[in-house]
């Protein structure tokens, strides 16, 4: 297995809005090319983590992997359940 370098890395981000700790010490490393999303219950800080996370973008560049042009996506899952299952075909 190949040891992809880091893209993403976070560690100790908290949070808090009016007294109350939306994000205690939460730590995480994305690797490239690694798929990842956050899911929580409602008011579990999914969007304050998202939102204080600066990735830089490669939308537009070749993937050295396939060659495909990376594109940005949005997708909701809630609304349209094939999405998913598109994004998961695409990976094999």
């Amino acid at each position: 297995m190949s040891e992809e370098k880091t893209f993403i890395k976070v560690s100790g981000a908290c949070k808090e809005f009016d007294g109350k700790e939306v994000l205690k010490e939460v730590s995480v490393d994305i690797k490239e090319g690694e798929p990842r999303g956050l899911l929580g219950r409602s008011g579990g800080g999914e969007i304050s983590f998202a939102s204080h996370v600066d990735a830089p973008s490669k939308v537009g560049e070749v993937c050295s992997k396939c060659g495909a042009k990376l594109e940005l996506r949005e997708l909701n899952y809630w609304e349209d359940k094939d999405v998913l299952k598109e994004f998961m075909e695409e990976r094999r």
